[in-house]
């Protein structure tokens, strides 16, 4: 995790846990990060929302292509 003016999560090292309320992991720098439930899909919905405006690519394509190439 990088704390500056802006937070970055850096990419699950030790996965993930559903736990009540949200998620909890831990990132590859060792950082334990809980992530409420409602911002999780707050985030996702509004992420699909703007890459299927702007995007020639379909959703399920893009989802896909991050786990496949790490893409981001």
């Amino acid at each position: 995790m990088k704390i500056g003016r802006t937070v970055e999560l850096e990419d699950v090292a030790q996965g993930y846990t559903p736990v009540a309320g949200g998620v909890e992991y831990m990132d590859v720098s060792g950082a334990r990060v809980f992530i409420p439930m409602a911002l999780l899909v707050r985030l996702y919905e509004g992420v699909k929302w703007h890459h299927e405006k702007n995007a020639h690519q379909p959703w399920d394509e893009f989802c896909e292509s991050l786990f496949v190439n790490g893409d981001m």
